[in-house]
């Protein structure tokens, strides 16, 4: 069938993970449905690492985080150059509670996954930051929100419309403790992107960083 046209057209190509992230969505027009083609290909070969990240990631968009964390960890127990599974694997793990959340492991992943430059996003840099925030290891953290919102910064100045550079810029100025900083640019989300601003809960984020600016300045 189709996914596994597609799987010997991978193992044939020599691509990066790109190929599988891009490619086998092509395939199907729902997670349901690509799944189901994975859960095939897995069945007949269950040490398919690519297969395996792909179907984590089918497992990531529809948030059942705790079957992705397996399926990642077992892609990179099969393949550990598989640097984006790692990345995956971190967010798994900060998407739940209880046995899968370990911040030292997460920062562990993140930094492996780190290893190619494109996964150093603001964003993933924020996660980092987190994770060693949990960790008590608060001079890295605060080292990676002061990244995040250069690197932001550096962004917003190419495009202001940038209403996710914002978003990010925000919650790095929030873990700094700057809440009235971190206030506007919710507010500027606000103004660019309406949809995006409701999506992320920017009032609620706006009003959040308002209390705590009270609570610790006044």
């Amino acid at each position: 069938g189709d996914y596994e046209r597609a799987n010997d057209d991978f193992n044939k190509s020599g691509e990066t993970e790109d190929f599988i992230v891009y490619e086998f969505l092509s395939y199907a027009p729902s997670d349901n449905q690509l799944r189901q083609g994975l859960d095939n290909i897995i069945l007949k070969n269950p040490s398919n690492s690519m297969v395996l990240y792909m179907r984590g990631l089918t497992y990531a968009h529809t948030n059942e985080w705790s079957a992705a964390w397996l399926d990642f960890n077992r892609a990179i127990e099969l393949n550990p150059k598989l640097l984006g599974a790692y990345l995956w694997r971190s967010r798994a793990a900060q998407e739940q509670t209880g046995l899968f959340y370990d911040p030292f492991a997460i920062v562990i992943d993140l930094n492996k996954a780190f290893e190619n430059e494109k996964y150093k996003t603001p964003c993933n840099i924020q996660n980092r930051g987190v994770a060693y925030e949990d960790a008590k290891n608060f001079d890295n953290a605060n080292k990676d929100f002061e990244e995040v919102v250069r690197l932001t910064t550096n962004e917003i100045e190419k495009d202001p419309q940038n209403a996710f550079a914002y978003y990010i810029r925000g919650l790095a100025y929030h873990s700094l403790g700057k809440y009235l900083v971190a206030f506007w640019q919710y507010v500027q989300v606000q103004i660019i992107d309406p949809e995006f601003a409701q999506e992320i809960n920017a009032k609620e984020k706006m009003l959040n960083n308002l209390g705590m600016y009270k609570t610790y300045y006044f």
